[in-house]
């Protein structure tokens, strides 16, 4: 598995001199009260990609109820029926499309393949959805409970329902990450009509008016204006509404305490984000996989400057002697 920087810093950050924090931002939260005051870190992708460079990789859509929400609400277009089409078309869904992958998985008395329904995903899209390439005994033993608890076996959770017991899936392909960039971007790459701007930060729409004409950029101590006649604005959850909001769009109280000239007063912006808790049980015990071991079995395959993180790591007392907790993105430990 392929592990990006960014997540072996936020993993063990002595390792952060191998340059993983510059393919990451990090935003802390507001003291949460349901978390007794305490704020979390909230780690952003930076790169073309975005968070697809450094997420958890599971591929999960969100329910029927909510997109449906959403259109009864007033919002036509944003039904689940209105939005499949889409879904299907970006979807490489291996099981399906190459039920051999699958064959391992057990999930039921059925192959895996058998108990997808094919009308709710894509088999040629763009990018590749697989399933665990290696399960381990313990997420089979975890299901098992699961089920003597009275959960319900769910072979799919982006099929028809999305309650139950079973294994993610993910957007790997042949055990490696896919990304927003390897899926979309690469494959047009060589398009004389396509310039990508690196090492370059976005700060503002630019507004004629009521019209977005373009946007401005900052890049070291230059900064610049891109003009346009169409302007996509695709910085993810936390950087499109700060954009938003940066450019005076959002509620004029909120802009006009910034300092911010108010170009539209749009409630909402920048506020009701849902987001999920990632908890995790740590069970103390003694295991050779300490991030010592597996800086050491990498410096093993690798020339001298493997070598240099082996020796920053034992001057950073990364052994058994201290419980650091190795959490390797291992899809084959994931189940829920």
């Amino acid at each position: 598995m392929r592990i990006p920087l960014a997540m072996v810093t936020f993993m063990a950050p002595a390792l952060a001199f191998l340059g993983g924090p510059k393919f990451m931002t990090w935003f802390t939260s507001e003291p949460e009260p349901g978390l007794q005051g305490r704020s979390m870190m909230l780690p952003r992708g930076k790169g073309t990609g975005g968070c697809t460079n450094i997420n958890g990789q599971v591929f999960i859509r969100g329910q029927r109820e909510d997109f449906d929400g959403w259109r009864d609400r007033g919002n036509p277009g944003w039904g689940f029926d209105d939005l499949l089409p889409y879904f299907r078309k970006l979807e490489r869904f291996e099981p399906l499309a190459a039920p051999r992958s699958s064959r391992h998985v057990r999930l039921g008395a059925r192959p895996l393949a058998e108990q997808i329904d094919p009308a709710l995903h894509g088999t040629d899209g763009p990018v590749n959805i697989a399933p665990m390439r290696s399960v381990n005994k313990l997420a089979y033993a975890y299901i098992e409970a699961a089920q003597l608890a009275g959960y319900e076996l769910n072979p799919d959770f982006n099929g028809p329902r999305q309650n139950g017991i079973g294994l993610y899936t993910f957007t790997q392909k042949n055990g490696e990450r896919v990304t927003a960039e390897s899926a979309y971007i690469d494959p047009v790459r060589h398009r004389p009509n396509l310039t990508i701007i690196g090492n370059t930060k976005v700060t503002k729409v630019v507004f004629d008016g009521r019209r977005a004409t373009g946007v401005e950029w900052k890049r070291g101590a230059e900064t610049g204006v891109i003009a346009a006649r169409e302007i996509i604005l695709s910085a993810g959850t936390f950087a499109s509404p700060q954009l938003l909001m940066l450019s005076g769009i959002g509620k004029a109280r909120e802009l006009a305490r910034h300092g911010i000239p108010l170009v539209q007063d749009l409630l909402g912006v920048g506020e009701n984000l849902q987001d999920h808790l990632d908890i995790t049980l740590r069970i103390p015990r003694q295991i050779r996989h300490t991030i010592r071991h597996l800086v050491e079995s990498v410096a093993a395959k690798h020339p001298p400057s493997a070598r240099l993180a082996v020796a920053q790591a034992r001057a950073s007392r990364l052994d058994n002697r201290r419980r650091w907790r190795v959490s390797v993105d291992r899809s084959e430990q994931r189940a829920t």
